[in-house]
């Protein structure tokens, strides 16, 4: 028989899908179909939502001498699957959704093969030390488990991307620490829904270009420093009162998440001259002042949507002359700030859902200004941009 030429395969319907991974039905099979055999040059398998009980470890040889990629996500596997050392050329394995113990052999033929290993959902509750035998490893996900505390990551020069989200991380000193054998390589850490109270200290991270520690219960930054090379970091939902002056460190950041958290004031020696989107919504900021932001700001983006503001000073966008959108939405304003007129570059600025603002003949000299740039919301039973365009030239010079 004509043995088959394939190099993906994905297992998880009714059907065989070829270079593809759409998988609208469960599949009925429990043992691996043994017309894997015909393929002598499989390279990617997936199985999907497949309960397989009887893994023909004859056929696994087969396809092992040219895998590549093992992707099982929801199969019947309740241990690891120890015909996995019978895949010499495994560079990309995840195994999610079912329940794991990872024995320290477990990677023991592929030490100089795998670069990238997802464990999602696996009810871990340490990080594998397995982990730490892989010198080339360059992805690693480990989200939605029970893990505590950071150890046993390679020391590697090529970990590149680490992904932690939806565990039980609470001590920020311990990951410091434990991120150490990686601080020369990794560039995106992510650390979404954990138990951090306070900002990690990763100034050694000399490579770390992007931070995601979004809903946590950050309160406090502590000992905490972000590295010169971060350019994104991600603070929502957490607890902060404050934007705090140690992000000054980060002097490459451009893209700052802030929002759900608790500040209360904007201070430019808190945000770096680089930042150039910055959000800031849903927060408790009441004001903003002539010490708002830095001198030569490169901002060019600007959120500060479902905060009480009331009060804008008059210089208080001066430093803003890169500014192209700013939002405020649903703010307390009961008047168009005088200081947007300092906005030279702003093309988009959006005021919907501010209950409280009128326009009136105070804000006339920001007529001018209002040409060139597209307004959104409305104040009392008209819109701003109609004020302007209709109203405003009955006010008295």
């Amino acid at each position: 028989m004509e043995h088959f030429c394939l190099v993906y395969l994905t297992l998880c319907s009714v059907f065989i899908s070829i270079l593809g991974d759409y998988c609208p039905y469960k599949a009925m099979f429990t043992d691996l179909p043994r017309a894997l055999l015909q393929l002598n040059k499989l390279q990617h398998l997936t199985i999907a939502d497949t309960q397989i009980t009887n893994w023909d470890t004859d056929i696994v040889r087969h396809i092992g001498s040219t895998l590549q990629t093992l992707i099982l996500i929801n199969t019947s596997l309740t241990s690891w699957p120890t015909w996995v050392t019978l895949l010499p050329h495994l560079g990309t394995l995840e195994l999610s959704y079912m329940q794991l113990r990872v024995p320290d052999d477990a990677f023991d033929n592929q030490i100089n093969t795998m670069f990238s290993v997802n464990f999602e959902n696996c009810n871990l509750t340490e990080i594998p030390s397995a982990l730490s035998k892989l010198i080339h490893l360059q992805y690693l996900v480990l989200d939605n488990n029970n893990i505590t505390k950071v150890t046993g990551l390679p020391n590697s020069p090529n970990l590149t991307t680490l992904t932690l989200d939806g565990n039980q991380i609470s001590d920020a000193a311990q990951l410091s620490e434990g991120l150490r054998p990686v601080a020369n390589s990794l560039t995106t850490l992510t650390l979404r829904e954990n138990r951090l109270l306070s900002m990690p200290d990763l100034s050694a991270m000399v490579k770390l270009d992007s931070l995601d520690l979004t809903q946590n219960v950050i309160s406090s930054i502590g000992n905490g420093k972000v590295p010169a090379s971060l350019t994104v970091m991600d603070l929502e939902n957490n607890y902060l009162p404050s934007l705090y002056f140690f992000m000054q460190t980060g002097v490459k950041l451009m893209i700052l998440r802030f929002d759900h958290n608790s500040v209360l004031d904007i201070r430019d020696v808190d945000i770096p001259v680089s930042v150039s989107d910055m959000s800031v919504a849903s927060n408790r900021i009441k004001q903003l002042t002539d010490a708002s932001f830095p001198l030569n700001s490169q901002m060019g983006s600007l959120t500060l949507d479902f905060n009480p503001i009331s009060k804008i000073s008059l210089h208080a966008f001066s430093n803003l002359q890169s500014l192209v959108y700013m939002s405020m939405v649903g703010t307390q304003l009961t008047r168009l700030p005088l200081a947007l007129g300092a906005l030279a570059s702003l093309r988009t600025v959006s005021f919907d859902q501010s209950a409280h603002l009128v326009c009136t003949c105070v804000e006339k000299d920001l007529q001018d200004w209002t040409s060139n740039v597209e307004i959104n919301g409305d104040c009392g039973m008209t819109s701003v941009a109609y004020f302007f365009q209709f109203m405003s030239d009955q006010c008295p010079d």
